[in-house]
């Protein structure tokens, strides 16, 4: 899983145009793209870390 992620962003950085949705999909692929948490401060937690992680 690492090295995948670790190719999807190289290749993010090769092509600017790979869309940054792909790669938060291809991120949250067990939860299937959505954000499954209950309270407010969870949810912004989550997005927050993916937000992270993708830029």
């Amino acid at each position: 899983m690492v090295n995948s992620v670790v190719r999807l962003y190289v290749a993010k950085e090769q092509f600017p145009t790979l869309s940054i949705h792909s790669l938060r999909r291809f991120l949250m692929v067990a939860r299937q793209g959505e954000l499954r948490q209950r309270k407010q401060e969870d949810l912004a937690n989550q997005s927050s870390c993916l937000t992270l992680v993708t830029k």
